[in-house]
């Protein structure tokens, strides 16, 4: 079993702590941080590994992408996980080759299944929902692993069959009713656990696009062509294009693989955007390309708001920000508000609930906006950290100085406004310089509090050993001295 070093997951917490103000959910943090390697990570005797999706023992290629990326930016302090990381890698282009319809696979050929009734016979196969993003997200681990590490491990003649299932799916997809045999049926289920026409799915025309049965949700989808999907499908294949060329040596590969992500590229151009009368030019969730739209989002990745996030566009994207401000509003049929939180939700949770996920994408976008507001090759940047110190020291200081602003007795002011200064006078020439202890002690305690953020600079300034020397250092990663 893989263990993180206690100190690195005590700084962690500590990290989280400082950020948050909460020990509850510095707690939380590590216990997640721990328990995911503990209890959902289970190395193999052939070198893989195999991550069960929380109480299912099953291995969701998306989910499984989604529980290890995240280790990807403690390999400086912990390299011991990338070869937990390439095992995972290894694992899931094996599963890729063995059937590129399923999205979550058993241990073994255990016959373990989602239902009995379910009509493929593989016992490898837990589930056999077809999700566009399911091959999609190995693509994208694979890119980032051989780009933050220069790891080609997993680089392998598995990989390379991999890579080429993946594009000949999506390309018979494109045509689904002409050219595939995928059918799915549940009887006896939800319409969300089946699709419609024998299996077949809702009536589409060729747009481009490739075809997707289910959601990242796992629920069936109302129009064949998931927009989110197929823009992180078309991102993903721009990888494989790098991937086939460089690592593969296979031009043959990139070429139809760069040819494929036009197609779908055009095809969302063409059908994917649509008008809304209230937010404009917006992307529709999905469509049929008969004339058809479906106008919502769902909490799951790759989701309308997480597209920035999937390096699909930048966060100031004109389109995307009027799709964001569509998906963020009462318009969008799965958006909740209440007295504790706002945020997406899915036809796959209970009515007028948040899925927690959708609180955490705006928030994990900051790299990529930094990249695409200043034009840079990376958003793992000095100046990425100073925004992050900024946006924890400010707090401290704002708080503090509040206090201090409050404690100046309130006759003071009205003894100012009785001798005819103004409001704005007074503010200046009584509050604030009676305050002025106050307010310097929350810059003080602001700026220790920032200066204690080893963890926070390192996680997002690119941990590169490089010793600033210009202002344009600023914009390129860096290393912390501590």
């Amino acid at each position: 079993m893989l263990a993180l070093d206690p100190d690195l997951v005590g700084r962690l917490a500590d990290l989280a702590r400082r950020c948050t103000g909460d020990d509850k959910v510095a707690e939380m943090f590590a216990r997640a941080l721990t328990s995911t390697l503990d209890s959902t990570v289970q190395r193999q005797p052939d070198g893989t590994t195999f991550v069960i999706t929380g109480d299912i023992p099953a291995m969701w290629l998306r989910d499984s992408t989604a529980q290890l990326g995240p280790y990807l930016q403690l390999l400086p302090e912990a390299p011991e996980l990338l070869d937990m990381i390439v095992g995972l890698l290894r694992r899931q282009f094996a599963y890729i080759v063995h059937d590129p319809y399923a999205n979550a696979f058993n241990r073994e050929a255990n016959g373990n299944c989602y239902s009995v009734h379910d009509s493929h016979p593989d016992r490898w196969l837990w589930e056999r929902k077809y999700e566009v993003d399911s091959l999609a997200f190995p693509i994208l681990l694979a890119h980032r692993v051989w780009r933050a590490t220069g790891c080609t491990d997993f680089a392998d003649q598995t990989f390379h069959r991999a890579l080429v299932a993946v594009v000949d799916t999506f390309v018979t997809e494109q045509e689904h009713e002409a050219r595939s045999n995928y059918r799915f049926e549940r009887v006896g289920e939800p319409a969300s656990e089946t699709l419609v026409r024998g299996g077949l799915g809702s009536p589409e025309a060729r747009t481009g696009m490739t075809w997707s049965g289910f959601r990242p949700s796992d629920d069936a989808c109302v129009y064949g062509y998931n927009v989110p999907a197929n823009l992180f499908a078309a991102t993903a294949l721009g990888y494989l294009v790098e991937m086939a060329a460089e690592l593969l040596g296979d031009q043959a590969l990139a070429g139809r693989a760069r040819t494929l992500q036009s197609e779908i590229e055009a095809g969302v151009a063409e059908h994917g955007i649509v008008d809304h009368p209230v937010h404009g030019r917006i992307y529709a969730y999905e469509v049929d390309g008969l004339g058809h739209s479906l106008l919502m989002d769902d909490a799951n990745m790759p989701s309308l708001l997480s597209l920035p996030l999937l390096e699909v566009c930048a966060p100031d994207d004109p389109l995307y920000l009027a799709t964001r401000a569509f998906v963020l509003s009462a318009d969008n049929p799965y958006f909740f508000q209440g007295s504790a939180a706002r945020g997406v939700g899915s036809p796959h949770t209970p009515d007028e609930h948040i899925w927690p996920i959708a609180l955490a994408v705006p928030v994990l976008l900051i790299v990529p906006w930094v990249k695409s507001v200043f034009h840079l090759p990376t958003g793992l940047t000095a100046f990425t950290g100073a925004l992050l110190l900024g946006g924890i020291a400010i707090p401290t200081i704002v708080s503090v100085a509040e206090d201090a602003l409050n404690t100046v007795p309130k006759s003071y002011r009205e003894a100012s406004l009785a001798l005819g200064a103004t409001p704005w006078q007074t503010i200046w020439g009584v509050t604030v310089p009676a305050a002025r202890s106050g307010i310097l002690t929350g810059v003080m305690l602001g700026g220790g509090r920032a200066m204690g953020e080893t963890m926070t600079v390192m996680m997002v300034t690119g941990n590169a050993p490089v010793l600033p020397l210009s202002l344009q250092a600023l914009f390129m990663p860096v290393r912390t001295m501590t």
